[in-house]
């Protein structure tokens, strides 16, 4: 409920049940918990994406991606759409230009704007919210969940079809298949980045692999002289049209679909400048060139009408030519089909990340897990809308909204490229695409996309188009209303907890108010730096003790606190500390064993050293100040024989025990760091005036005048930003209650009236407490 600011942490597994079964909600800035076998993570990761995707594995992404399902059965669709083997082959070599081209420009775009979710992101930096909204809505519910349902019935028909090979396969045991297929999937992306692409590796070096047998049963057929289906292109008796050429692009980019896949992973790309263009420049000409292989292996093997008849041109392939090793061709496809479900899969939920993280879509979309560092909530997400696609979708029927849809937004790419060309000419751009490709790719992507409804107008296109600006329904209630269902944060706070997952570290809500609140927490730490400055009167030879005190006392208590939570974190976990209340007891329990009573002990003897030090920095305030007659005279008297200035520290242990009484601790720290950094700024601001008003007074020890002004800037912005960006009542009462102090001091200090009764008070207490101005002398 990241509204609430309510994040729900869970215990490792390491914790127990004495000290929490469940875990704690805290405000979702904290790390993840410790490393667990298996894991990715470490104790003091912060909770992102990690840049794990080198350039073999980005090729490895791209090409297995693009291989999947469809060089295996689009050929046999491509030919009866276009009747020429001439017209196919140069359909089929267009088809990985145009990919090429695109991908290059997708380039320059994941270079300029290394954030993760392609298109998303780039339509936010070029067009704003409504159009990049848009593109998440349809992508997140229909494109890449119908994506992996394609590739996932594929992958299931043909690993179902060596075991029923007297007829088709049972529907119902294809989808069981699929079904089963996307969940081991979902496993392997949900438990690690480094599973997911060492699958992915394995999985394209398998599938380049199947490809290589039917390059080389191609070869040897050709050899053979087996050349007669080539040398015909039969150019003339082709019956193709623009509509269904059109179409007939959309049979061959099917199979080339994945060439944008590695830009919706670029926050996850090591040296994505180099990495990322490097990974489209080998990979897709190296797809092009294996689907060339395998068409001209194909037409070696069968005929134009065998492969039009097949339904699985591979399986056809194997059939005719490995004899009794055909069962290696579903083997194949199943394996590359497999592999390209794992990427679909994976760059998918780095889509719902991109677009939850910018708030486009549920809030829990954009969480990452705490221990693998992965946006299982996304990948899930993904996972159940292709089940239910495999369940009540066919192929075809997936297949032609995606690709007219898909196009639709990959010409839009292509405009905001055109676009940030002119709106944003100097931002840096480590790979520039010539301008001429983006242009190229958006005229036949607007071919694409109008030829088929000008030719062969179907009410799929109407629906496809109304599904997309349906998506304004959403946005504009949602999105730019900001409204938001009030069950929303309970569900989200349930799904923390069951799937152990935070806001992803780049996707915190902190802002420059609760950055300075947070600053409070630590400046209260560090409390007491200026409490030697109460005192100077009481310093021996303070122009030189003074300033060393400081330069040894502050490093020295900044190495012990970095100490302490380092040795905290050698012994406690993460999630173990935040959950503590008292986090050196718990150390304590954790490693001292039957000595654990020595922490709170310890704990016990600061505390009260540190109240001590208070108190007698305390009271010097009041005498001080009395003397100059801004408090009461009896707050600037001194005991006859102690010489400690009695009331002052009675005075204010007095208000301390109101406080204890009636106050929190949360309430006092609030308004005490708040109220503190208005008086440190003026301390600074009194320094720099004093500089110039007393240029010439006496300074053993003169600070370089940079730092009173750095001091007094932090001071301004830690007192300003939490009033600007979240203004409370607490902060009008803070100031309220110093302003009024004028009410006291124009009548009691600058005009000097007096309570006739106070004489009789301070002579009384004179008695009580054996006080006496300092200016009496005294003897014994």
């Amino acid at each position: 409920a990241r509204e609430g600011g309510l994040v729900w942490r869970g215990c490792s597994a390491e914790c127990d049940a004495e000290d929490g079964a469940a875990g704690t909600l805290t405000d979702g800035n904290s790390n993840p918990g410790d490393k667990l076998e298996g894991s990715d993570a470490a104790p003091d990761d912060p909770v992102h994406l990690k840049r794990r995707v080198g350039l073999f594995s980005g090729v490895a992404l791209i090409v297995g991606t693009m291989i999947g399902s469809g060089i295996f059965v689009s050929p046999s669709g491509l030919l009866e759409r276009t009747g020429s083997v001439g017209i196919s082959f140069i359909i089929w070599m267009a088809c990985g230009l145009l990919s090429l081209l695109g991908a290059l420009a997708y380039a320059e775009l994941g270079t300029m704007n290394t954030s993760s979710g392609a298109e998303y992101a780039y339509f936010m930096d070029a067009f704003g919210g409504p159009p990049a909204f848009l593109f998440s809505w349809v992508s997140t519910l229909v494109l890449k969940p119908s994506q992996m349902a394609i590739i996932c019935l594929s992958f299931a028909k043909y690993a179902v079809e060596p075991f029923v090979s007297e007829c088709e396969p049972p529907t119902s045991l294809v989808k069981l298949v699929a079904v089963i297929s996307i969940v081991m999937i979902l496993a392997v992306n949900c438990y690690s980045v480094n599973l997911a692409t060492n699958v992915q590796n394995i999985f394209t070096a398998a599938k380049l692999a199947a490809i290589a047998i039917i390059v080389c049963g191609g070869a040897y057929k050709l050899i053979l002289g087996n050349t007669r289906h080539l040398q015909e292109p039969n150019f003339a008796s082709s019956t193709a049209t623009l509509g269904n050429i059109a179409t007939a692009f959309y049979t061959g980019l099917w199979a080339y679909d994945g060439w944008n896949n590695l830009n919706y992973v670029t926050e996850e790309i090591k040296n994505p400048s180099k990495n990322l263009p490097l990974s489209i420049i080998i990979g897709i000409p190296l797809v092009t060139l294996c689907y060339a292989l395998v068409n001209v292996s194909y037409l070696a093997v069968m005929s134009v009408s065998e492969m039009t008849d097949s339904e699985a041109v591979a399986v056809t392939f194997g059939n005719r030519l490995l004899g009794p090793m055909a069962w290696l061709m579903p083997l194949a496809v199943t394996i590359s089909t497999f592999g390209s479900a794992n990427g679909t899969l994976f760059v998918a939920g780095r889509l719902c990340f991109a677009a939850s993280r910018e708030g486009h879509l549920l809030d829990i979309l954009s969480y990452v897990h705490v221990r693998r560092f992965t946006p299982a909530p996304g990948l899930i997400f993904h996972s159940l809308i292709a089940v239910a696609m495999v369940l009540y979708g066919t192929i075809d029927s997936l297949i032609d909204f995606f690709s007219f849809t898909a196009w639709i937004f990959y010409g839009g790419a292509m405009l905001a490229l055109i676009v940030m060309r002119r709106t944003k000419p100097h931002a840096p751009r480590p790979y520039k695409v010539p301008i001429i490709i983006p242009y190229v790719v958006l005229l036949v992507s607007t071919y694409l996309v109008v030829a088929p409804i000008v030719d062969t107008p179907q009410w799929e296109y109407l629906y496809a188009t109304a599904f997309i600006f349906a998506g304004l329904l959403v946005y504009v209630p949602f999105v730019k209303w900001g409204y938001s269902l009030p069950f929303m944060d309970k569900i989200t706070v349930f799904l923390q907890m069951v799937l152990e997952v935070e806001p992803n570290f780049a996707s915190s809500t902190a802002t420059l108010g609760n950055i300075a609140t947070a600053f409070y927490t630590g400046l209260w730490a560090y409390d007491g730096w200026n409490n030697l400055n109460y005192v100077t009167e009481e310093i021996k030879n303070p122009s030189k003790n003074l300033p060393l005190s400081i330069i040894i006392g502050i490093p020295l208590v900044t190495l012990c606190y970095a100490l302490v939570n380092v040795s905290y974190l050698a012994v406690m976990s993460v999630s173990e500390m935040t959950d503590s209340e008292a986090v050196a007891v718990t150390f304590g329990n954790r490693l001292l064993g039957p000595m654990a009573w020595l922490m709170p002990l310890a704990v016990t003897i600061s505390t009260f050293g540190s109240a001590n030090g208070t108190l007698f920095v305390a009271g010097r305030l009041c005498f001080a100040a009395s003397r100059e007659g801004h408090l009461l005279d009896i707050l600037s008297y001194v005991h006859v024989r102690r010489f400690t200035p009695a009331p002052g520290l009675i005075f204010h242990s007095l208000i301390a025990v109101a406080m204890v009484l009636y106050g929190t601790i949360d309430s006092l720290i609030d308004f005490f760091s708040f109220t503190a950094w208005i008086f440190y700024g003026g301390a600074m601001l009194a320094l720099i005036v004093m500089r110039r008003t007393k240029p010439h007074a006496p300074r053993p020890y003169k600070v370089p005048i940079i730092i009173p002004y750095v001091v007094l800037l932090v001071s301004t912005y830690l007192v300003v930003a939490p009033i600007v960006d979240t203004p409370q009542w607490e902060y009008l009462y803070a100031t309220a209650f110093i302003f009024a102090g004028l009410l006291v001091y124009v009548p009691f200090v600058k005009w000097g009236y007096s309570l006739p009764f106070m004489d009789k008070i301070t002579v009384f207490l004179q008695m009580v407490l054996e006080v006496v101005p300092t200016s009496t002398t005294f003897e014994y």
